[in-house]
């Protein structure tokens, strides 16, 4: 099907090669209510049964790409990477019980 052969070709461009894809299937389900009645999902269905609803779902299940949990870049801006969760407080300094004040 034309599914199966673009999940193919995405699955090659992202590092992986056709053989990984021996054993798939694909189907089609027509959505029967609401307002997307009539649309066609596609499905990709691995050898022992799982099923996956897009092509980058099934490259991450073979780790041709990252998980959405693990991103690929650190989006917070440059000056914010202190290490700390956001809404942690700085560290306060310890008074010396000696110390005058």
């Amino acid at each position: 099907s034309a599914a199966f052969e673009a999940l193919r070709r995405f699955i090659c461009a992202s590092g992986g090669v056709s053989s990984m894809l021996d054993g798939w299937t694909t189907s089609a389900e027509v959505r029967r209510a609401g307002d997307s009645a009539g649309h066609v999902d596609v499905y990709f269905h691995a050898p022992d049964g799982r099923r996956f609803r897009s092509r980058l779902e099934v490259a991450r299940f073979f780790e041709l790409a990252p998980h959405a949990e693990q991103p690929a870049w650190d989006s917070r801006p440059v000056g914010s990477r202190s290490g700390r969760r956001n809404g942690d407080a700085r560290p306060k300094r310890q008074l010396d019980a000696d110390a005058v004040v």
